[in-house]
């Protein structure tokens, strides 16, 4: 991946995330190994054997470094004069299976949320890991930085992803509160492609990653 300070997104080993969480969260090693054996699981269960925690450091967003993180589609001018929470990212350790969930398209944002609780519940994971579906800038990150270290494009297949980011409404005359429309992204081709998507149903393309955060110290200014 290269340096650290060049990059946002830092893949790490099982025995590297254990000693994070050993050193920055004060966690045993026997929770920490146990906290990797569950994510180990799931991401078998969902046939990927790649690397499923990553350091991710603070500050990156996708209107200040997604254009240099990896390739988008037209530049993402799409985006341009979009109101959206553009949230920087935080110092912590996302654990990430690259894998749309299974059975978690034509859901609606609330239906893919109760498929976290038991997703969560299912692999016995934190509490607070399958909290939700994550964020635009955060899982931009991911999907630049695993697509960095791995060359492979994610969501596969053409589908993308719903994140829990707000969007303005792509139809102002929607009787749809447009506090439901959520912005999604994908992987195609030319790059990658972050918009609203603009209904609040489900859609048989449209899906979403499991993801679990431990947040880390912020860095000393």
């Amino acid at each position: 991946m290269g340096l650290l300070e060049e990059n946002f997104v830092l893949p790490l080993s099982d025995e590297q995330a254990i000693w994070l969480l050993k050193d920055e969260k004060k966690m045993s090693r026997e929770a920490a190994e146990q906290l990797l054996s569950s994510w180990r699981k799931l991401a078998n269960d969902f046939d990927y054997k790649g690397l499923v925690a990553f350091f991710i450091r603070e500050g990156y967003t996708v209107r200040g470094h997604a254009l240099r993180s990896g390739p988008c589609v037209g530049g993402l001018a799409h985006l341009e004069g979009q109101a959206f929470l553009d949230e920087p990212t935080k110092n912590c350790i996302a654990f990430w299976v690259p894998r749309m969930v299974p059975e978690s398209t034509y859901l609606d944002i609330d239906s893919q949320r109760a498929l976290c609780t038991r997703m969560r519940e299912d692999y016995s994971l934190l509490g607070h890991h399958c909290a939700d579906l994550g964020t635009v800038t955060l899982l931009t990150a991911l999907i630049h930085g695993h697509f960095r270290c791995t060359g492979e494009v994610v969501p596969l297949n053409g589908f993308a992803i719903r994140t829990t980011t707000l969007g303005p409404s792509s139809d102002r005359e929607s009787a749809v509160a447009p506090e439901r429309y959520y912005l999604k992204i994908g992987f195609y081709s030319s790059g990658l492609f972050c918009d609203v998507y603009g209904r609040p149903e489900g859609d048989d393309r449209l899906g979403f990653f499991p993801l679990g955060i431990e947040e880390l110290p912020t860095s000393k200014k």
